[in-house]
C-alpha cells in the first residue's frame, strides 16, 4: 500500500470515528430528554389520580374549620404568642410551613413559620 492510500484510509477511519462519536453524543442527549419526558408523564399520571383526593381533603378541612368556627392566625408579623419559628430570624414571616388556628380567641395550634430579616429598620 502506498503512503497516500494509507493516509487516506486513516483519515476515513478518523472521520468515521468522529461521526460515530458525534452520533453517540446526540443519542445520549436524546435518551436523556426521553427519560425526563417519561418521568414527567409518570408524575402527571400520578397527580391526575391523587388531585381529586387532595381537593376533597381541602373541602373537608374547610368544612371542619367552618363547623368548628376555627380562625386562622394572622401572618402579617411574627408574634411568639401565635407563631413558632422553625428557622431564620427577624420578625418578617417568609414562609408558613404549618397553619396556626385559634378557637374563640384561644390558640389551638401555633403556626410554624420560617422567618426573614426585618424590612423596616428604625
Amino acid at each position: 500500500m502506498s503512503k497516500d492510500l494509507k493516509q487516506n484510509q486513516a483519515q476515513e477511519y478518523l472521520d468515521g470515528w468522529k461521526r460515530c462519536k458525534a452520533d453517540f453524543e446526540n443519542f445520549k442527549v436524546a435518551v436523556g430528554k426521553e427519560i425526563l419526558a417519561a418521568k414527567d408523564a409518570g408524575k402527571i399520571e400520578i397527580l391526575k389520580k391523587i388531585l381529586p383526593t387532595i381537593d376533597g381533603l381541602g373541602m373537608v378541612i374547610e368544612a371542619l374549620e367552618n363547623a368548628l368556627d376555627l380562625e386562622e392566625v394572622d401572618y402579617e408579623k411574627f408574634d411568639p404568642a401565635l407563631h413558632e419559628s422553625i428557622s431564620g430570624e427577624g420578625d418578617k414571616i417568609e414562609e408558613v410551613r404549618q397553619r396556626g388556628f385559634k378557637l374563640n380567641g384561644k390558640l389551638v395550634r401555633p403556626a410554624r413559620v420560617r422567618l426573614g430579616k426585618e424590612t423596616n429598620k428604625k
